[in-house]
């Protein structure tokens, strides 16, 4: 059951998380491990080497566990003898490229709709906690403001964190919701949410900031007591349709896709995401540059993004509804139609 798995998936990541931001938001590194800190490293750095510490344990941890556990099919010698007889890196982009002649026309829309959502969420990914830094506590990464800035930055940790605790619950209805509501409406819904959370992002900026006037934003240092409440509000409200983001996708490509080959439809469908990612990583920075408006222009292109993929969602994606009681994915979407 496609959605129930992803869902499950969605849950352990929002835990792993609640951790992750748990201990890049707390500045006690340097306390506890007081060895971190030397005459090279300050307390700052410290703090980072601390939590980077504590997720190279846990991966070791969990890798070994999942080796110790985890249980793989031995191949074939017929397999093993396929396998080495590729001619390389060139001949396997030529047996993908091959391959995505198999996928689903329907498959294709899929990856439409997958690439302009990451579109839409990664200035949010990439620059939130420069936004609570800069604009909610209106702090400089360099200069006499970078104590205020790097206390915004940890701040933006914490509603980080609030984020993935909202993104722990809204994981528990998502399977629910797709089953009442059909997948594309979800997701549709989630970026009409997105849409209206970084809309209201980029006006608190904007208010805080008083339009980023010059003469108003050099007087300021620390944030507003009731914009600094609602900016940490909508941290936590952009974790339901994260909730979304991170288990739909999924299973509407695993479903579509059927028998046809899930394991590339799923490889396929992250390329549909890194993609997006590195367009935003390449333009977002020049952009906020030319304006000179903080993270506003970034905010403001995910929130047109947004709008695009929630009308997108309803008009491409196949109706899909949650996996319930059976996992022939094929039946449920003939009797659909």
């Amino acid at each position: 059951m496609p959605s129930v798995g992803q869902a499950i998936f969605c849950r352990w990541m929002a835990i792993g998380n609640v951790l992750g931001y748990m201990a890049g938001a707390d500045s006690d590194w340097h306390v506890w491990l007081p060895w971190l800190k030397t005459t090279a490293c300050c307390e700052a750095c410290a703090n980072l080497k601390g939590a980077f510490l504590t997720a190279v344990i846990v991966i070791i941890i969990s890798t070994s566990i999942t080796m110790y556990i985890a249980e793989e099919k031995q191949l074939h010698n017929a397999d093993l003898e396929a396998s080495s007889g590729r001619r390389g890196c060139i001949c396997g982009f030529g047996d993908f490229y091959k391959s995505l002649k198999n996928l689903p026309p329907s498959m294709f829309k899929v990856l439409a709709v997958t690439a302009v959502t990451w579109l839409a969420w990664f200035p949010f990914i990439q620059y939130g906690t420069d936004w609570m830094g800069k604009e909610i506590y209106h702090g400089e990464p360099q200069g006499p403001k970078v104590a205020v800035y790097y206390a915004g930055v940890r701040e933006g940790a914490v509603g980080l964190l609030l984020s993935s605790m909202c993104l722990l619950a809204a994981s528990f209805n998502t399977p629910h919701l797709c089953g009442r509501l059909t997948s594309r409406v979800v997701w549709s819904l989630s970026n009409f949410i997105l849409f209206g959370i970084m809309t209201a992002m980029v006006i608190l900026g904007l208010v805080s900031t008083k339009g980023y006037n010059a003469s108003f934003t050099a007087g300021l240092s620390g944030p507003d007591p009731k914009l600094r409440v609602i900016a940490l509000s909508l941290f936590a409200l952009i974790g339901i349709p994260q909730a979304v983001l991170f288990s739909v996708p999924w299973a509407v490509a695993s479903k579509v896709a059927d028998d046809r080959g899930q394991g590339l439809a799923i490889g396929v469908l992250n390329i549909a995401i890194i993609v997006p990612q590195l367009i935003i990583v390449l333009t977002a920075g020049p952009i906020d540059k030319a304006f000179g408006k903080g993270n506003t222009p970034a905010f403001g292109v995910g929130c047109a993004f947004a709008f695009i993929c929630a009308v997108l969602a309803l008009i491409l994606l196949p109706k899909t509804r949650g996996t319930r009681g059976t996992s022939n994915a094929t039946a449920m979407a003939s009797r659909e139609r």
